[in-house]
């Protein structure tokens, strides 16, 4: 496995993430940056950032929230409430010069870990991009179609435990 750091998002390194947004989202909207630093403040150990010898490699960005509740790409007015009853996972990517080396697992193991430690059994996300195949690699299960970001996406929900 490679060497690796996982650092929370911040102003520092907010242009990294932009950067791999880019690159691993170029066919949607890329999520602002407002939302993103807003993430970060409300759940900061679900808004990380992998790097692989200093270059931005991967990130991840999750938070508790209602197991069939989608969340708005752009939301910036959002609060943890107390009702929260899984974890989110709403951005994963992995910088294309990076895949294939195992850092998918590096991310989603984490995802776990903190999944876990704060006590959700069941995990969910919208899969985009037919997205779909590679989700359900990682146990995850197709609930439901939505329309997602101005395209047709699955909802899908797997159990931690």
């Amino acid at each position: 496995m490679l060497e690796h750091t996982i650092k929370q998002l911040d102003n520092n390194n907010i242009e990294d993430l932009m950067l791999l947004e880019k690159v691993c989202f170029s066919e949607s909207p890329e999520e602002d940056r407002k939302s993103f630093l807003h993430a970060a403040d409300i759940y900061p150990k679900g808004s990380v950032l992998l790097y692989i010898k200093g270059k931005i490699a991967g990130s991840l960005f999750f938070h508790p929230y209602m197991e069939g509740v989608i969340k708005d790409i752009n939301s910036n007015n959002f609060v943890l409430s107390g009702k929260e009853n899984c974890m989110y996972l709403y951005s994963f990517s992995i910088h294309s010069d990076f895949k294939g080396k195992g850092l998918t697992h590096i991310l989603f193991d984490y995802f776990n870990k903190v999944s876990l430690e704060e006590g959700y059994n069941v995990q969910a996300l919208i899969a985009i991009q037919n997205s779909e195949r590679f989700w359900m690699r990682y146990g995850f299960n197709p609930v439901r179609q939505v329309f997602y970001d101005n395209s047709l996406s699955t909802y899908m929900t797997r159990e931690t435990n």
